[in-house]
This record gives structure tokens, sequence and C-alpha cells, in this order.
């Protein structure tokens, strides 16, 4: 009975993880794409935004990552 608990907690938890990563984006300070965190093409100093801000301040998605 506590392992179906701890497994449904576990669950729930990754599922809350997946969808908060999934609306959030970087930018790097010389860009103008938004990217996923673990795009390949990122590899400098980022800053995180939500999707909604990096559209607002004319970001544009990255075409490698596809956020």
């Amino acid at each position: 009975m506590r392992k179906r608990i701890f497994l449904a907690i576990m669950m729930l938890v990754c599922a809350v993880s997946i969808a908060l990563a999934s609306s959030q984006v970087v930018v790097t300070p010389t860009g103008k794409k938004y990217h996923r965190p673990d795009c390949r093409t990122v590899y400098q100093e980022i800053r995180w935004l939500s999707v909604e801000q990096a559209k607002a301040e004319g970001y544009q998605p990255c075409k490698v990552c596809k956020p």
C-alpha cells in the first residue's frame, strides 16, 4: 500500500515538473530567439522567461529545439 501511494505521489510530482518546465524558456543576452533549457544551441549566459514574456519582448522560437 505504501509503495502505491509513494508511486502515485512521484508520478504527480513528475507531471507537475514537466508542466512547469514546458512553460519556461531561456534567452541569451545577444540572441533573438527563445529556447528550451536543454537546447544544443544555448551555451552562454541565459535568462529564464515564460513563453508569454519571451513573445512580448519580441523573441522568436528557436527552429532547432522548437519550444
